[in-house]
């Protein structure tokens, strides 16, 4: 999903980066893109929401952040600019293989993270680490095996990975909201199949007879590992995030919710929350607001804060 540049004229400032600019640079690096409400619930859930605009009004003035429009929508969305991440490349970051920065699809991206924090937001279990596929492209991860880091035939959208005891394993995410060829799907299966460290593929698919096109393309190269392949509808998804049910009857009735706190050892308490709220005939042009899903919530106008900083500074 393409993206045009609100044209704003800023003047550039200078602003002493605390650290928690320097935490919503890294955010923004790793994940691509955020609502203003990701960014105030995330890193200034005390204050109320002007006050949250004005911090980040800092950081856009001295050109670190843009704020950008998703194509054929109103919807305003914050970005990492290039002085930001020359700042993170400088300061905050490990050696990198790549400069890419820029958000490829900015409605997919927004979904991606919306599946990987989910109930956790930006506190998950001590024992959890999420990883997304910035990190994956870009970086050498030392914590993931080798086999992993070497091989570059596919990059999940994201994983969770977990520690238990010595052992290490991971779940990936695949957010598939269009359905594509099967010489891709059976690509990515016999990646999946070839390595043990995955004991999931989290797939959000449109619809059962998706779920059962990619379980096809996942036989053509040998036996099935049982419970690989887990699969959520994307409507399910958007109206129950982390407690939609998987479509796989041997699941019976269990959520994503259920099996990564399980996986975590944490306690899985059942959230009753409406989410996303599109429309699956065109996702990507029919977002509507969410008081849940801070990652799909656009209902703040950020005009309406630009005017009232300029009326209180006339």
């Amino acid at each position: 999903m393409g993206m045009r540049k609100v044209n704003k004229s800023l003047n550039r400032h200078n602003p002493r980066l605390s650290v928690v600019d320097e935490d919503i640079l890294l955010f923004l690096w790793r994940h691509r893109v955020a609502t203003f409400e990701v960014l105030r619930t995330f890193f200034y859930p005390k204050d109320k929401a002007e006050k949250a605009y004005h911090s980040l009004l800092r950081l856009r003035q001295g050109q670190y952040l843009t704020v950008e429009k998703m194509e054929g929508t109103t919807n305003s969305i914050w970005c990492l600019s290039k002085r930001g991440f020359l700042y993170l490349k400088d300061k905050k970051l490990p050696e990198i293989s790549s400069k890419h920065y820029r958000p490829q699809s900015a409605f997919h991206d927004l979904y991606v993270a919306s599946a990987m924090f989910g109930h956790w937001k930006l506190n998950p279990p001590d024992n959890v680490r999420l990883v997304s596929e910035q990190e994956m492209l870009t970086t050498e991860l030392l914590f993931l095996p080798k086999e992993i880091r070497e091989d570059v035939e596919h990059r999940p959208d994201g994983l969770w990975l977990f520690q238990s005891n010595e052992k290490k394993f991971s779940v990936a995410l695949e957010i598939e909201t269009t359905v594509k060829s099967a010489k891709r799907y059976e690509n990515i299966c016999m990646y999946y199949a070839s390595h043990s460290f995955y004991k999931n593929v989290i797939w959000i698919i449109e619809g059962r007879s998706h779920g059962l096109q990619i379980l096809e393309c996942s036989k053509k190269h040998g036996d099935l590992r049982e419970g690989l392949h887990l699969f959520i509808d994307r409507e399910s998804y958007n109206q129950k995030g982390w407690d939609s049910p998987f479509m796989n009857n041997a699941m019976q009735g269990q959520t994503l919710a259920m099996i990564l706190n399980s996986m975590a050892g944490v306690q899985h308490r059942k959230k009753n929350e409406s989410r996303l709220c599109v429309d699956s005939a065109s996702p990507a042009h029919s977002l509507k607001n969410s008081n849940a899903d801070p990652f799909f919530n656009f209902k703040l106008n950020l005009v309406r804060f630009s005017t009232l900083r300029d009326s209180k500074s006339a």
